[in-house]
């Protein structure tokens, strides 16, 4: 590619395979990578970056850097001249592409080169700085360490950010102690060990989210799960989720196995080479492209928000609004908590999760509604009492039958997340964080979101309710506070 012509922008789009990887090299001109499907890993000297669909990464001019892809990825790269990128940021950085930007990107793709000498293109040049300049930095940027033994550590949690090994195992097989690692990592990245395993998984996570296959298999000999991701680390498959589950409609069990998009076949064909004899048959095999990852993405936020609506509303009309804000926060608290737990522990986000998810926040408003009820119960009951007073003694009517709904509800999770498998693994996992969840802020949050939302002033909540007693004389109350 040649420079110093007078053109602004220059651009280039191509697709790659899964696993193509774009050598260490940089440019004297900015560049904005931003790819149409598939997933980017965007990898310098001391940082590593992921970057979706509905993410670009913006690289300074100067900045070496190496690009591998995670499955069929199309990118569409812009340059921009040195004195175009002069206001952008001079650090690389990941940033959000809202839908007038990735318009933008791909017309200019169709454009291929932007040159100040017409008006209309220096003004498509000049507002894509803009755009660029006021693009909201997301934290998808992975640290790494300089140490070489670190460096071993972080490179098999990226490979395989789902393994259950522990750090101290982990450490191990890098060469290091882990007292070493722990010493090491807070000064070379920012984070903790800890901290650094949890971003690594959050955001191989968020990688998942763009697509990838499901392969169901059948076989006359199990296999361990270890030598399964063995083979696939040894063929360059990348992250893959293998999992035995029972087949409830005619008993014994079938092999399944989550790669990347594309790579089902390949893994199946190299297990089917490593063991023959243990007669591995494809019965069937699913396939999340990126837009459908995408899609459940959206239709997860949609049915979150949908709900946190009709709660808002169902509770405003069936109690008081005050009691609306208070269930809909504490549901709103339990989702987060669940989600963060969920992808933390290394789990992958999928389409029955987020049916799991709404049956949380089920659970969540109906634990909240028995202590709404109580509170307005007391407060017929006991007329005199401050607002502080009746809430008080409103969840301490209720805590017994709280804490016992919730833990028979929790043994019977339990007891699927340990004789179940795969998905049903999955949902009763998800069950159980939400169980204690919403048990937590029934008790610790609704009714005190309830309280601060009417600043504490009982005569408050009588004005917006049909909860005011009729009393039988007239004058001033101690119920006002």
């Amino acid at each position: 590619m040649s420079y110093g012509d007078g053109y602004l922008v220059r651009s280039s789009a191509t697709t790659y395979p899964d696993g193509w990887r774009l050598d260490r090299h940089d440019h004297p001109w900015g560049q904005v990578a931003f790819c149409n499907s598939g997933v980017m890993q965007v990898v310098s000297d001391r940082t590593a970056w992921l970057a979706p669909p509905t993410r670009a990464i913006w690289l300074p001019s100067g900045v070496a850097h190496e690009i591998v892809m995670k499955g069929d990825v199309a990118t569409r790269f812009l340059y921009l001249a040195p004195e175009l990128a002069a206001p952008l940021p001079a650090e690389a950085r990941v940033l959000e592409v809202v839908p007038l930007l990735r318009e933008l990107i791909l017309h200019i793709l169709k454009l291929r080169m932007l040159h100040p000498a017409r008006p209309e293109q220096d003004r498509l040049a000049r507002l894509l700085v803009d755009l660029l300049a006021q693009a909201r930095s997301i934290d998808l940027g992975l640290p790494l360490p300089a140490d070489r033994r670190a460096l071993a550590f972080a490179g098999r949690v990226q490979a395989a950010p789902g393994e259950g090994a522990s750090l101290a195992e982990l450490a191990h097989r890098s060469g290091a102690s882990l007292r070493t690692l722990q010493r090491i990592f807070p000064p070379e990245t920012g984070l903790t060990l800890e901290a650094w395993r949890q971003k690594a998984r959050l955001i191989a996570a968020i990688s998942a989210l763009s697509g990838g296959d499901q392969v169901s298999v059948q076989y006359h000999q199990q296999i361990d799960i270890a030598k399964i991701r063995q083979v696939a680390e040894a063929n360059h498959i990348g992250e893959v989720n293998p999992a035995y589950e029972n087949v409830l409609s005619g008993g014994g069990e079938v092999l399944k196995i989550e790669t990347p998009e594309g790579k089902s076949g390949v893994l199946l064909a190299a297990l089917q080479k490593a063991y023959p004899a243990a007669g591995l048959e494809k019965v069937g095999e699913d396939h999340i492209g990126a837009s459908i990852g995408r899609e459940i993405e959206l239709n997860a936020l949609l049915a979150v928000g949908v709900s946190m609506l009709t709660i808002l509303i169902y509770i405003a009309f069936r109690f008081e609004f005050g009691f609306g804000v208070g269930a809909m926060v504490s549901t709103l608290h339990d989702i987060l908590m669940t989600i963060g737990i969920f992808v933390l522990t290394g789990h992958q986000f999928s389409a029955p999760m987020v049916a799991a998810i709404l049956c949380i926040a089920g659970y969540s408003i109906n634990e909240t509604v028995v202590v709404f009820d109580r509170i307005r119960e007391e407060l017929k009951l006991n007329p005199t009492g401050t607002l502080r007073d009746v809430v008080n003694s409103a969840i301490n009517k209720v805590f017994a039958r709280t804490i016992m709904t919730a833990s028979t509800t929790f043994l019977a999770a339990l007891s699927l997340y340990v004789f179940g498998s795969g998905v049903l693994r999955d949902i009763s996992f998800t069950f159980l964080v939400g169980i204690v969840t919403s048990t937590f802020s029934a008790i610790f949050i609704a009714s005190q979101i309830f309280y601060w939302w009417h600043k504490g002033d009982r005569k408050h909540v009588e004005a917006h309710a049909d909860v005011a007693p009729k009393y039988e004389w007239t004058g001033a109350s101690k119920a006002s506070r």
